[in-house]
């Protein structure tokens, strides 16, 4: 069986200078990262990538916390460990560790700057969902998986409002019971405490299912889609009232900071939206008419590109303003960072945008004229000078693969654009009469 590398990242505050053997592992300090303290390495075998991965996040993860733990008895001072980096093997040359944090910029600080000025202005933000926030960010920058999981949970739950399943006159009921418990139980305190909390379940419904039918109700998630929140919630008890690790601590908490997303998502949308000064849509329309929210810059661009300049062709937009406005859609500061690598992609012939300088932008999409076989036929008159509609054809069929012209199918393209007076035509050979980005937004 092949040897596989296991390592955990290992955060301060302590500040760790020295590497060395502990037990059946390795400690490597880093100081090349900004919050990675150190890494906690083991080898062992494993009969694929698979089961290695399982060991890194089961076996050798309880391995990892007694060994911190006892090193920061130690040295009486914070040891914490992380997630694993990716597994590898031992015989590769080079194991790659990245950790790469959120670069805070001027483009974040803009977004923040007005959604806090939307949110002080409205009044329907309830302290529930400022509480909720507050143990998002805690979740955000915790790095140990069972402390992310109970920070993401008290959100959820700060978020929900537990509703009770009784009657006015049936509350007056459950009262005199409570009364009761507490005159026949005042010499056993104990006891007590337990019928009290037993009881409770009878008047109010628990925590979780409020988490579900919160979720269920304000975001799109359904009752099969929330069937681990019990289980969140189960295992959310058993780290803070046991002590206790539990399995999949990691993937439990990015379900929980999912759901906990979703419902902040909804609760500041109209705050989110506000940031632009026109009406955006919480989606976008398909090309089959349906409507939905784009997960990546790099789907349909096209799409999301039309809202952001209100499908105004010729509107001119600067590159911070284009981030701006694409954040109602995606609400993910990741998400719309990439954004700056994919407008060079989505600018010059044959895109929707053109680049005016200075960082700014024109609307400039093809009109619905602009087949695929004009497409071809105006790129390649572009550079070709006075050309023939045999020769169009043939060239045409070569700049594009999914184009298949005849020399009497060019010769009648060609003329709709001598009409367009974006070319003109002489003795039989056609010719451009505009620069090629120009005719990308003729009417």
């Amino acid at each position: 069986m092949p040897e596989y590398k296991l390592s955990y990242r290992l955060y301060g505050p302590v500040n760790i200078q020295n590497g060395g053997k502990i037990q059946d592992a390795v400690l490597q300090p880093r100081s090349d990262q900004h919050s990675v303290e150190a890494v906690l390495e083991f080898t062992t075998n494993a009969a694929d990538p698979d089961q290695a991965e399982d060991l890194a996040q089961g076996e050798y993860r309880e391995k990892a916390q007694e060994i911190i733990n006892i090193l920061s008895y130690v040295v009486e001072d914070g040891v914490f460990v992380g997630e694993p980096y990716e597994v590898s093997r031992t015989d590769q040359n080079y194991t790659q560790r990245i950790d790469s944090p959120t670069h805070i910029t001027e483009f974040s600080i803009s977004i923040a700057d007005g959604i806090l000025e939307t949110v002080t202005d409205d009044l329907d933000i309830s302290d529930r969902t400022k509480r909720a926030l507050t143990w998002y960010t805690i979740g955000l920058g915790t790095q140990t998986p069972e402390d992310r999981l109970v920070a993401f949970w008290t959100g959820l739950e700060a978020s929900a409002e537990v509703q009770t399943f009784l009657s006015d006159d049936e509350q007056d009921a459950f009262k005199g019971l409570m009364e009761t418990v507490e005159d026949e139980l005042e010499e056993f305190d104990d006891l007590r405490q337990r019928v009290r909390s037993m009881l409770g379940h009878l008047q109010n419904e628990r925590y979780t299912d409020a988490v579900k039918r919160t979720l269920e109700e304000e975001t799109e998630y359904d009752e099969e889609a929330v069937d681990d929140i019990s289980t969140i919630g189960s295992d959310r008890g058993t780290i803070v009232h046991q002590g206790e690790h539990v399995d999949n601590a990691a993937k439990k908490a990015s379900s929980a900071q999912a759901y906990l997303r979703s419902l902040l998502n909804n609760r500041l949308s109209e705050n989110i939206d506000e940031l632009v000064d026109f009406d955006l849509p919480l989606a976008v329309e398909d090309t089959d008419g349906s409507l939905y929210r784009p997960e990546h810059p790099t789907v349909a661009p096209e799409d999301w590109l039309a809202e952001v300049f209100e499908h105004e062709r010729g509107k001119v937009l600067s590159e911070k303003q284009i981030f701006e406005r694409a954040y109602p859609i995606f609400r993910d500061i990741h998400k719309v960072a990439k954004i700056q690598t994919l407008l060079p992609n989505v600018t010059g012939w044959g895109q929707p945008l053109r680049e005016c300088g200075d960082g700014e932008y024109e609307y400039a999409p093809f009109p619905d004229w602009i087949t695929p076989e004009v497409d071809a036929i105006m790129r390649y008159l572009g550079g070709a000078g006075d050309v023939p509609p045999e020769v169009i054809a043939r060239n045409a069929n070569n700049i594009r693969n999914d184009v298949e012209l005849d020399p009497g199918e060019a010769e009648r393209l060609c003329n709709d654009l001598v009409n367009r007076r974006i070319a003109q035509e002489a003795d039989g050979y056609y010719t451009l009469t505009q620069d090629q980005s120009i005719t990308s937004t003729a009417a």
